[in-house]
């Protein structure tokens, strides 16, 4: 996020007593917090400068590089919106949320296969995978090759 929309968040969170800032977007939607106030406006006026100034792909995949959780719920709370509302966005640019972690986290199985000598079980655990065996088989999946055979390939 920017200087400027962060510097905006931090003053929206000041003004509501410092609540983050998830919370006022949830009171907003349950209508405990009336959109037409000062602080709905303001809130709803972030939101749509905080969605439009950020790729809701481009969030997944740096949780994915950055190896944090990639959970729906997660990605959601970091944006600042519910989970079925960033299901729907994504949905609007023709993608889907494990989709977009799957990609994300081959391409990062992909860069560490060819460029370390990693072992492949640090590489499975690098890319949010739970073991070795779950990794092969959805790295198969996606490439046509194991690991390994990818690792032989490009090496």
């Amino acid at each position: 996020m920017d200087d400027e929309l962060q510097q905006v968040r931090q003053s929206i969170e000041q003004s509501a007593g410092g609540a983050p800032i998830h919370e006022l977007y949830a009171r907003l939607d349950r209508g405990e917090i009336d959109r037409h106030s000062a602080l709905g406006t303001r809130l709803r006026f972030f939101r749509g400068h905080f969605l439009s100034a950020l790729s809701l792909a481009d969030a997944i995949q740096a949780r994915v590089r950055e190896g944090r959780s990639a959970r729906l719920a997660d990605v959601a709370r970091d944006l600042c919106i519910r989970p079925r509302q960033l299901r729907h966005l994504l949905k609007k640019q023709g993608l889907t949320f494990s989709k977009v972690v799957v990609a994300e986290r081959m391409r990062l199985a992909r860069s560490m296969l060819s460029g370390t000598n990693a072992p492949i079980s640090a590489v499975a655990e690098r890319c949010g995978y739970a073991n070795q065996s779950i990794f092969a088989r959805a790295f198969r999946r996606s490439e046509g090759c194991t690991p390994f055979e990818y690792r032989t390939a490009w090496s």
